[in-house]
């Protein structure tokens, strides 16, 4: 089964250092196998590193990331990349919300009507090919009792 997720209208905020958006900051540093490594302040192989907290967990944030707030008040972080490849960017003075038609809630609406009609019309040919094989075949049988 195929499914869309359906659209909905979230806040973002882009995560700059000193913003102020952060749950906090460990004092540690990241190593590539063991994940997050908590240092006593002063280890001057450490740094700060700021979190959200999640539903997950505590989450690390990088400047660039994407704090994303969900419908239900949830908070999360997304990659740059990621956050641009997966949501649109609606006027920020729009009074959208869940309820309300976007332009880009209307695009993928549209988008979806689109796939419905072609797969209806892909139903549609499917169902006249067979009609046409039955006439087909109800023609040579006509022909073959005269």
């Amino acid at each position: 089964m195929k499914v869309r997720k359906k659209p909905i209208i979230v806040d973002a905020v882009k995560y700059e250092r000193g913003s102020g958006i952060e749950d906090g900051f460990f004092y540690g540093m990241i190593d590539k196998t063991k994940g997050l490594i908590e240092l006593p302040a002063g280890d001057l192989r450490g740094k700060h590193i700021p979190y959200i907290e999640t539903l997950d967990g505590l989450m690390i944030i990088n400047d660039g990331d994407y704090i994303v707030t969900d419908i239900k008040g949830e908070r999360y972080p997304i990659k740059r990349d990621i956050f641009e490849e997966t949501y649109e960017i609606i006027d920020e003075n729009s009074t959208c919300d869940e309820n309300a038609v976007c332009p880009g809630t209307l695009a993928l609406k549209h988008e979806q009507t689109m796939e419905n009609l072609v797969h209806r019309l892909d139903d549609v040919e499917s169902k006249l090919a067979r009609l046409a094989n039955m006439a087909q075949d109800a023609w040579s049988s006509l022909d073959d009792r005269l």
